[in-house]
C-alpha cells in the first residue's frame, strides 16, 4: 500500500473504514475483545503479519533449513522485528499466550514503534507492559500478560 493512501486513511473513522472493506466483499474483518492502550491514538499502516504457533521439532527445522538458505538467520521475533520498515504495523499472532514467551517487551516495543512510526496488534502478552503505555505507543492487545506487566 503506497504511503500516500495511508495518509489519506489516516483521516477515516473505523466505521467509515470498516463500511469500505465490507462494501469490497470482505464482510468478515473485525474481532472484539481487544484492549487499545492509547485509545487517543490511529494506528494506520501496511498489516505486516506474525504468526508464531507452537514449535513442534519437523516443522520448524524444515523452516530454519529455508530461512538459512535464503539468508534471512535464525527465525524468532527478532527475525520479523528486523524485516520491520517504515508505515508497517505489526500484527502478532501469539494464540493468546501469556507465559513462558511474549512477543517484545518495553525497549523493542519502543524500537519498533521508532522504526516503523505506528504501532502494534499483539495477540498475546507483551513484557513490561506497564513501561510500554507511558511512551504512547499505538498498541492494542488480546491477552495482557499480567504475569510480567509489571512497571
Amino acid at each position: 500500500m503506497p504511503d500516500d493512501l495511508l495518509e489519506k486513511v489516516k483521516s477515516l473513522v473505523i466505521e467509515e473504514a470498516y463500511g469500505a472493506v465490507r462494501g469490497k466483499g470482505f464482510p468478515n474483518q473485525f474481532a472484539g475483545d481487544w484492549k487499545i492502550l492509547n485509545p487517543g491514538k490511529k494506528l494506520v499502516g501496511r498489516a505486516f503479519t506474525v504468526q508464531f504457533m507452537p514449535t513442534r521439532p519437523d516443522v520448524a527445522g524444515a523452516m530454519q533449513d529455508e530461512a538459512t538458505k535464503r539468508g534471512i538467520g535464525r527465525l524468532g521475533n527478532q527475525t520479523v522485528i528486523d524485516m520491520l520498515g517504515p508505515n508497517d504495523v505489526v500484527i502478532v499472532d501469539l494464540f493468546g499466550k501469556t507465559n513462558a514467551g511474549t512477543f517484545v517487551g518495553d525497549k523493542l516495543a519502543y524500537y519498533i514503534w521508532k522504526t516503523t512510526g505506528t504501532g502494534m496488534v499483539v495477540d498475546g502478552g507483551m513484557f513490561w507492559l506497564g513501561k510500554i503505555v507511558p511512551t504512547a505507543c499505538p498498541l492494542t492487545i488480546a491477552v495482557p500478560d499480567r504475569t510480567r506487566s509489571a512497571a
